[in-house]
């Protein structure tokens, strides 16, 4: 309706509109609308507001809220006096909203929109307070304390509410205390009863309740078993055995499992009971097994006696004296999604002999070949994890078992391990042309770890007819296309691609080809050893031997933390000072360029 009025006012005052010839119209100035909220509406998130507009050629408003870093902009049809919710907003913030009037369906190259109306300060409430996390600091029978951990927005909590149940669905108030509070005593829990707190954290907008602490108060209890039981390295021998143990806090303020002696019990090779080897003091972490035989298996079990005459837990284990190392058992691997979503392997196994000083793992794609992840020091570990890996490709790891004295044993070998394609993957980036003698030269930068290949598509002249010029491998960032002719335009863009799907194309990346210089085949380039430790050797080929080339390493935020320039067909590359992780190495001289992957653990 207004378009029509407009129009018959445009004839009206002997304007005309020639379907052939452009004609600008300017219409009566447009005024400002006027803007109001209500508080009663306003949340973290969001808020509504009044909008009253007097125009009457108007065709929109546009509406704008500005505050902590984020801008939200609508535009809506006209009214007189309509409501308008603003939403997705930041808790906790001002906003600035203002609007006004346009003579256009959208203020993107509209000539005729009224001032901004006077910015409206509004301020979206806090959060719901952050939830706290209860735990257990202190368990007599005389009384209970915990800790109160809050792990963000401390400032947006005004109380604590405690409470406290021996049923664990009753719950009564026990006290309020103020936010700044991290701990909390309750003097009057019932010993030997199971009793249950919550914590509840209070502010104007609302409550959060915590976890659910549960403790099972104390009465008179056996002597903690002996904490991180050992056969240790230290004072083993081929005729003797050192059993190291820590001893485990005593109940020193409710003195309900104070130890009064120490167990040692032995059941050597071919014995069929368990005998007692000593009786000692309380504070004892070690002893001596002596008199053994080499290779020789013993079992070893010891316990407490508390002052109460109460046995505390066992705490034992089965070693052998020193002897050639045995091969590990159950060796495994699953691929999974870690916490961070990165594709992993995950390896464990056995070795309950313990007659290690160290395992080595190593890693094949084809069985044959394998390369070294690791040697370590045992230390009782028996994971490891392997990361990053690239999905869809078939992994074999073996592992073997050596100590300094009598060598190594046999290896272990897993089964083929694949983690599968969990999504198509990310497109490529960073897409570059360069004329060469041989044709046109295209590099880009690999996003993904789970792409099977790389599609190179090229469009002559035009940018919109894209067809498949090449299919290339994982990892491949390199190509030439040599059937390009001189004078012509082309286009190019490249997608990852899986059995899952295809990424988004890559940046467009155009090129008119006037003349080429000379170029390397990428496939000619070697790497090794590719995941490494120390050093990774670069091999060019022929022919680049005589010329400066400059290798650098990106990080994974694209950092250079590395750069030289050698005039070397072999170079090698010190990664020793390195962080573990992935880096792109990038080779360049004056005749090429090229990017690989290599990574550090």
């Amino acid at each position: 309706m207004r378009k029509l009025l407009l129009f018959f006012y445009l004839i009206t005052v002997g304007l005309s509109v020639n379907a052939n010839t452009p004609t600008t119209v300017v219409a009566a100035s447009l005024g400002a609308p006027i803007l109001s909220y209500y508080p009663s509406t306003v949340t973290p998130t969001s808020f509504l507001i009044s909008v009253s507009d007097t125009n009457a050629t108007e065709v929109a408003i546009e509406i704008e809220a500005m505050g902590g870093g984020l801008t939200r902009t609508i535009i809506v049809p006209a009214g007189s006096n309509f409501n308008q919710s603003l939403t997705n907003l930041l808790p906790k913030t001002y906003f600035a909203v203002r609007a006004r009037a346009l003579g256009c369906a959208t203020s993107t190259g509209c000539g005729t929109v009224s001032s901004w109306s006077p910015v409206m300060p509004v301020l979206t409430l806090v959060a719901a307070p952050p939830k706290a996390t209860l735990t257990l600091e202190n368990n007599c029978p005389s009384f209970v304390g915990f800790q109160i951990r809050i792990d963000e927005r401390p400032e947006d909590i005004s109380e604590f509410i405690i409470k406290r149940s021996f049923d664990g669905s009753n719950f009564h108030t026990l006290a309020n205390i103020g936010p700044g509070e991290r701990s909390y005593y309750d003097i009057g829990p019932a010993p030997g009863i199971t009793t249950h707190y919550v914590v509840y954290t209070r502010n104007s907008t609302g409550l959060t309740v915590s976890n659910t602490l549960t403790v099972p108060v104390q009465a008179y209890v056996a002597p903690a078993a002996p904490q991180n039981l050992i056969s240790s390295f230290s004072g083993k021998t081929d005729t003797q055995l050192h059993i190291i143990w820590e001893n485990a806090p005593e109940d020193t303020h409710c003195g309900t499992n104070i130890r009064a002696a120490y167990y040692i019990m032995v059941k050597r090779e071919g014995e069929a009971d368990y005998s007692l080897y000593s009786l000692t003091y309380p504070a004892t972490t070690d002893i001596y097994i002596t008199g053994l035989k080499p290779n020789e298996t013993v079992s070893y079990d010891v316990f407490s006696i508390s002052d109460k005459n109460i046995f505390s837990g066992h705490a034992g284990g089965t070693d052998k004296t020193y002897g050639p190392a045995s091969a590990p058992s159950n060796f495994i691997g699953v691929a999974y999604k870690d916490a961070l979503n990165n594709s992993s392997i995950g390896l464990s196994w056995d070795h309950p002999l313990d007659d290690e000083d160290y395992f080595i793992i190593e890693v094949s794609e084809d069985g044959t070949n394998y390369l070294q992840l690791g040697k370590f020091k045992t230390a009782e570990v028996n994971t490891f994890k392997h990361e990053p890996i690239q999905e869809g490709v078939d992994y074999i790891y073996r592992i073997k078992a050596g100590n300094y004295l009598f060598g190594e044993s046999d290896w272990v070998t897993t089964q083929k391990i694949m983690y599968p394609y969990s999504k198509a993957p990310n497109a490529p980036f960073g897409l570059s042309s360069k004329a060469s003698t041989s044709g046109v030269d295209l590099t880009w930068y690999d996003d993904s770890n789970n792409e099977e290949n790389f599609i190179l598509e090229r469009s002559v002249d035009d940018n919109q007819n894209f067809v498949e010029l090449a299919k290339l491998g994982r990892n491949v960032i390199t190509y030439t296309d040599k059937t390009v002719t001189a004078g012509k335009t082309y286009f190019y863009q490249v997608k990852a691609m899986n059995t899952i799907g295809s990424s988004a194309a890559s940046n467009i990346s155009e090129i008119k080809v006037i003349a080429t210089s000379g170029v390397i085949n990428e496939e000619l380039i070697g790497l090794f050893p590719n995941p490494t430790l120390n050093y990774v050797t670069v091999n060019l080929p022929e022919g680049v031997s005589n010329q400066n080339v400059e290798i650098s390493l990106l990080d994974q935020k694209n950092r250079t933390v590395y750069s030289k320039t050698f005039n070397s067909q072999k170079i090698e590359v010190n990664m020793s000072e390195l962080k573990p992780g992935l880096y792109n190495l990038v080779i360049k001289s004056n005749e090429f360029k090229s990017s690989k992957k290599v990574y550090k653990y």
